[in-house]
């Protein structure tokens, strides 16, 4: 008999609101807390692909984590085949992606409404896209989830603002790669997270504050005991953070993701209306 794993559930399954692949949702940190040093001890969320065996690194390198990450310009960038040079994504999906799939895979997780002891949920800061993003997922689905938390806090951040839900706008963060993309979704309703590129280290927005959670401001607190990226008013600071990741995804931010970067985006606002 399989031992069932009592850290994480599947708390949906559906259609991806990008292309309509079937997609789950996995929650995680249920008895043990995330090792995360920027983020703190938060539930993580997993959204995967689940149409057939297609692991997270499978996913990647096809093009088909389209169903769980949308038209993110990074995911756009890196989905070349195998081409590892073109990963931008600071999300490394060998990794925990890779171990939360392989468990679902083997039918290691119960069913939300199957799991033994929900009051593990309660109280939890919530971490919305660990890997994937929060727009993939219906809003109500969200609403259920952060309920059994008992709305405790929670971090979310979607690259699919110009077309998502826009109640997401009161949960999540629009993220975005430039000030133009920033104050768009500003216009919008959205108060925003922007990865700032190199040459614009340093460099905020006159309603931006620099992440207090990042390098660059001291690690003066994590996500868990910060919260400023739940959403909300966009009358409230929107964040700003320098591009990070591994040595190989900061390697290419400085060899050409900003000239690259600059043509997706271009491209992706000229096929978008308001």
């Amino acid at each position: 008999m399989k031992k069932m794993n009592l850290n994480g559930c599947v708390v949906w399954r559906g259609k991806s609101r990008f292309d309509g692949r079937p997609i789950v949702m996995i929650v995680t940190g249920l008895t043990r807390g995330s090792a995360n040093g920027k983020t703190g001890d938060m539930l993580q969320t997993w959204i995967l692909l689940d149409d057939g065996d297609v692991s997270p690194i499978q996913a990647r390198a096809s093009g088909a984590d389209a169903s769980i990450c949308g038209d993110c310009e990074l995911r756009r960038l890196c989905a070349k085949g195998n081409d590892k040079a073109r990963t931008l994504c600071y999300v490394n999906v060998g990794q925990a992606p890779s171990q939360v799939y392989a468990c679902y895979r083997d039918g290691r997780y119960y069913d939300l409404s199957d799991y033994p002891d929900k009051s593990k949920f309660a109280g939890k800061f919530l971490r919305m896209g660990s890997y994937g993003d929060p727009a993939m997922v219906d809003f109500e689905i969200w609403e259920t989830l952060i309920g059994l938390c008992g709305d405790n806090g929670r971090t979310g951040y979607t690259h699919g603002w110009r077309w998502a839900d826009r109640r997401l706008s009161r949960l999540c963060m629009a993220s975005v790669s430039t000030i133009e993309d920033a104050e768009l979704a500003n216009s919008m309703g959205w108060r925003t997270f922007r990865v700032r590129k190199p040459g614009e280290y340093g460099i905020n927005r006159a309603n931006e504050i620099t992440c207090p959670a990042s390098n660059e401001a001291g690690y003066r607190r994590n996500c868990n005991n910060c919260a400023a990226c739940g959403g909300g008013d966009v009358s409230r600071r929107s964040i700003a953070i320098n591009a990070h990741g591994g040595f190989a995804v900061m390697g290419n931010w400085t060899k050409f993701a900003c000239g690259a970067l600059q043509s997706v985006i271009a491209e992706r606002s000229a096929s978008f209306e308001v």
